[in-house]
């Protein structure tokens, strides 16, 4: 680790929520409660038949009487994802990297896992108890995203890639 950091890194970096995770959540919400309003609606025409009398008229009737109270089931937990989503933040600062409100010290991060990076967004954390915390750009607003990794490469040492920066793969 470096002791000579410069007052950039040595500031707090903070990452807010990307809106995009959210936004799908809610179409998911959407979509849920809009599918089991119209099984509702759906109900007063589907007339209990016995199975072995009508197969598909037995079918209709359970798939309208359940599915108008499972859909907006599934819909809250789209809904409880999507707030998540808001509130999900990432910091670093001189104490060490907050990630959804854990804070892992600096000196509890091994090393620095980029190799995911260009292709996915992904950084891998590697802490000294084995354990393995990966970071998806794609949950994190981009500016934000990046000083927290400006202030990651500074404190920890990297494993594989750099995560920032031009390609510097070479062939032999």
């Amino acid at each position: 680790m470096s002791d000579n950091l410069d007052d950039r890194a040595a500031t707090a970096a903070k990452a807010g929520p990307a809106t995009d995770p959210a936004v799908r959540a809610f179409i998911g919400v959407a979509m849920l409660i809009g599918f089991g309003v119209w099984c509702w609606l759906d109900m007063s025409k589907a007339a209990y038949k016995p199975m072995d009398q009508d197969l598909n008229a037995w079918a209709y009737y359970w798939f309208n009487h359940v599915m108008a109270f499972l859909c907006p089931l599934g819909g809250l937990y789209f809904l409880v994802r999507a707030i998540q989503a808001l509130r999900r933040v990432l910091s670093a600062d001189a104490q060490g990297l907050r990630v959804v409100g854990r804070l892992i010290a600096w000196g509890d991060i091994r090393e620095l896992d980029a190799g995911q990076f260009r292709s996915k967004g992904l950084l891998t954390l590697r802490l000294t108890d084995g354990k393995d915390v990966v970071l998806d750009a794609w949950y994190y607003q981009r500016e934000g995203f990046k000083e927290v990794v400006r202030v990651l490469e500074q404190r920890v040492p990297l494993a594989s890639g750099p995560a920032a920066g031009p390609d510097q793969t070479q062939k032999a």
